[in-house]
C-alpha cells in the first residue's frame, strides 16, 4: 500500500519566489527583545490549485513573517554556518535540488533570536511551562513501558502516547512545518485577521495546543477554540481568547453551534479516520463553518520516499498496513497530492462527495529530508521527531525495535529519503457563491430543456 520505490520519486520540485510578510501583531511567545531577520529565503514547493464551477479562482496571499518566537529555538543547538560547496558543474539534480531549497529553509533556524511582542500585553506568559500532571482518572489509561496511552485505542490497530513527551514532539513538529511552509496557515484569510475582524477558528485535534496559542496571541481580537480527546492543552496558563475542551470526534457531533466559525484547522488527523469517518467529520466541519469560511487540513501521507529496502518493507509496507484500519486500503496516495485533497476532488458516491459542499481547493507541498543527509539543524530536528515517533507508536502485534529504527535511519541517510508534508485548504461557498451556480444551473436546465424540444 504506497510504497515508495526509489526509482519512481526522482521528479524535480518547482521553486516558487517567496511571499511578502504580513503585517500582522507578533507571537504569543515573542516578549524579550527585538532583532532584525534577513530576507525570507527561497523555498521550494509545489502548489496546486483547483477550483469548482461554484467560486471563482482565489489566490492565497499568504505571508513570510518578519520574526520567528523564542520557542522556535528551544531544541535547536546553535551551530556555525556550514561551508559553502561549489554547484556541480553536471547541473541540478532531484537530490541537490532539495537539498538546496532545504539549506536554505533551515538556515533560517541559525539566525533566530528571542524577540519582542508589538501587543498590548505587558505580562510575559510562558505557557510551554505548564507541564500536564498524571491522568485523574487512571482507568482511562495505560502504562506502557513509561509511556501513557489512552485505553479507549486499545482495540485499534495502534495508539500514540498521551503524556508531557509527546506534547513536545508534536510541538517541535509544529515549528518544523511552521518553518516549511512559511506560517501558521496558508489559507487566503491574513486580512481578515489583520483587519481587526473578531473571527471565530477552531483546531481539530489541537494536541498541546501550540497552534492555537500562537494564534492567539497573534490576532487577540479573535476567538481560538481548540477540541482533543487528550487533554495534552494548557488549562491555565493560556490566552483569554483560547478555549480548549475535550471532545473525540470519533464519539459525536463536533460540540458547537451551526454556521459558527470562520476558519477550521486540522493537523496530522488523517491516520486516524476510516473514509467514512472522514466524511462524517467533513459534514460536521462543513455544518459549523460559515458560508465563506476555509477548511485547512495538514499532513503526511506517512510513506518515505526514496525509500531503501529496509525502509520500504518495514515502514511504508509493514507499518502502514497496520497503522491503517482494516479493509482501509488507499489507493488514491501519490507524492504530489495527499489523500484529503483527492478525497475533496474525486466524484465519489453521495455519502463521500464533497465537491458540492466546498470550492476553491488548494494545496501546497514540501519534502522534508529524513537522515540527516544534508546536514542542516532542521533535518537533524525532523529525523529525530520521526525517531520518537516510530519509538512510540504502540502497535497491536509488535513494535519496532530500538536497532531496526536506527538502520531505518540509517538507511534514510545514505538514499537521502525524505517525508512529504501536505497543506490543503478549501473554502465553504459563500450564499453568493451558490446564489451564482443556482442561475447557471437554472440556465443550463432551461438549455437542456430547449435542446431535449
Amino acid at each position: 500500500m504506497g510504497n515508495a520505490q526509489s526509482s519512481g520519486d526522482n521528479e524535480v520540485y518547482p521553486t516558487i519566489v517567496p511571499k511578502k510578510k504580513p503585517s500582522t501583531p507578533y507571537n504569543f511567545f515573542d516578549m524579550q527583545h527585538t532583532a532584525d531577520l534577513p530576507s525570507p529565503t527561497r523555498l521550494r514547493k509545489e502548489s496546486t490549485h483547483t477550483s469548482s464551477a461554484r467560486s471563482h479562482t482565489s489566490n492565497s496571499n499568504k505571508s513570510v513573517k518578519d520574526t520567528a518566537n523564542y520557542f522556535e529555538m528551544a531544541a535547536v543547538t546553535h551551530e556555525p554556518s556550514l561551508p559553502s560547496k561549489a554547484s556541480s558543474p553536471r547541473g541540478t539534480t532531484p537530490a541537490s535540488s532539495i537539498k538546496k531549497s532545504y539549506t536554505q529553509s533551515s538556515s533560517q533556524l541559525y539566525q533566530l533570536t528571542p524577540t519582542s511582542s508589538r501587543s498590548s500585553s505587558s505580562k510575559t506568559i510562558n505557557t510551554q511551562t505548564e507541564k500536564k500532571k498524571p491522568p485523574s482518572n487512571v482507568s482511562d489509561h495505560l502504562m506502557i513501558d513509561g509511556r501513557i496511552y489512552s485505553k479507549s485505542h486499545a482495540s485499534k490497530n495502534f495508539m500514540l502516547p498521551c503524556d508531557d513527551d509527546e506534547a513536545d514532539r508534536l510541538m517541535t513538529m509544529h515549528y518544523i512545518l511552521k518553518a516549511m511552509f512559511q506560517w501558521n496557515f496558508i489559507s487566503p484569510i491574513h486580512e481578515s485577521f489583520s483587519s481587526g475582524e473578531k473571527l471565530k477558528v477552531l483546531d481539530i485535534g489541537c494536541g498541546p495546543g501550540t497552534w492555537i496559542m500562537e494564534m492567539a496571541t497573534e490576532y487577540p481580537n479573535s476567538d481560538f477554540y481548540g477540541i482533543d480527546e487528550c487533554s495534552l492543552f494548557p488549562t491555565s496558563i493560556k490566552p483569554a481568547n483560547a478555549h480548549f475542551q475535550i471532545h473525540d470526534i470519533l464519539k459525536g457531533p463536533l460540540p458547537f453551534e451551526d454556521e459558527m466559525f470562520d476558519f477550521v484547522y486540522m493537523r496530522s488527523m488523517m491516520i486516524y479516520l476510516l473514509p467514512e469517518e472522514l466524511a462524517t467529520l467533513l459534514s460536521e466541519i462543513h455544518r459549523v463553518m460559515k458560508p465563506g469560511a476555509y477548511l485547512e487540513v495538514v499532513d503526511t501521507n506517512y510513506t518515505i520516499r526514496r525509500a531503501g529496502p529496509l525502509s520500504n518493507s518495514i515502514i511504508n509496507t509493514e507499518l502502514k498496513q497496520k497503522m491503517n484500519p482494516v479493509g482501509h486500503v488507499n489507493t488514491v496516495e501519490s507524492n504530489t497530492h495527499h489523500p484529503i485533497f483527492t478525497f475533496l476532488m474525486m466524484t465519489q458516491d453521495h455519502t463521500l462527495s464533497f465537491l458540492g459542499h466546498f470550492v476553491d481547493i488548494t494545496q501546497e507541498h514540501v519534502a522534508i529530508p529524513i537522515g540527516n543527509w544534508t546536514g542542516q539543524q532542521l533535518d537533524k530536528l525532523h529525523t529525530q521527531n520521526v525517531k520518537s515517533f516510530l519509538s512510540t507508536i504502540h502497535l497491536k502485534e509488535r513494535r519496532l525495535t530500538t536497532q531496526e529504527i536506527n538502520e531505518i535511519i540509517d538507511e534514510c541517510g545514505r538514499y537521502n529519503s525524505y517525508l512529504d508534508y501536505f497543506a490543503c485548504y478549501a473554502k465553504k461557498p459563500s450564499r453568493q457563491d451558490n446564489l451564482e451556480q443556482n442561475t447557471i444551473d437554472s440556465i443550463n436546465e432551461f438549455v437542456q430543456g430547449f435542446v431535449d424540444i
